[in-house]
């Protein structure tokens, strides 16, 4: 967990973790949630590079590795940059997963950039299973994706509860999955920005795309 612990939320300015490999193998559920980064503080940038999830094998129905909560109901969580260079995750449970793999509550991020990503999923995955979800009123001011590959992961983006300013994709590609690259329920999207070559399955005519002319 990433915070101060003399009764704020603390600020900070550049962390990295790089190379980290995380097994999660049990039959029983875990004693908190799994959660593998929980992050209530102010942060200049937060790099995470090369980061695998190999297994994640348990019965507990909502996982969520990266967690973003402001500290508590008197504070605000601000990331200004939060980029991740490297992702491997392999959710071979034998139940439906609803994994957040970025879960972003009542909190901000300014620039989320997710390069090299690849998700999968041994069974079907879980309606609310997301690359990245907001929700509780939280908001990324821009969500930069290149280089994602993710295979039954249901949403890439699920906007459940908060505000989704601008989006930029480039080489993703997502399969097997029963809805769309962006799902929105309560929350909202000002802009959205693709280029050719992206896959974006049954993109909701609810969110303007816009895909700009290349060579």
């Amino acid at each position: 967990r990433i915070y101060d612990r003399s009764g704020g939320p603390g600020n900070f300015g550049t962390i990295q973790f790089e190379n980290f490999n995380v097994e999660v193998d049990s039959t029983e559920s875990p004693a908190g949630e799994p959660i593998t980064f929980y992050i209530t503080c102010n942060v200049r940038k937060l790099i995470i590079k090369d980061f695998k999830r190999t297994t994640y094998n348990t019965d507990y129905p909502d996982a969520r590795p990266f967690y973003i909560n402001r500290y508590s109901s008197n504070d605000s969580v601000v990331i200004d940059n939060l980029i991740f260079d490297g992702y491997d995750s392999y959710d071979s449970t034998l139940a439906s997963s609803e994994v957040s793999h970025i879960l972003i509550n009542n909190a901000t991020v300014k620039n989320l950039q997710i390069n090299r990503a690849t998700l999968g999923i041994r069974n079907s995955a879980g309606d609310s299973s997301a690359l990245v979800r907001v929700t509780g009123g939280g908001v990324i001011e821009k969500l930069i994706l290149n280089g994602v590959n993710a295979d039954k992961v249901t949403n890439l983006l699920y906007n459940q509860a908060g505000t989704v300013d601008t989006i930029l994709a480039t080489n993703i590609i997502h399969t097997n999955a029963d809805t769309s690259f962006n799902s929105l329920t309560s929350g909202q999207n000002s802009q959205k920005e693709g280029a050719i070559g992206d896959d974006f399955p049954n993109t909701p005519t609810t969110s303007p795309a816009s895909k700009p002319s290349g060579p």
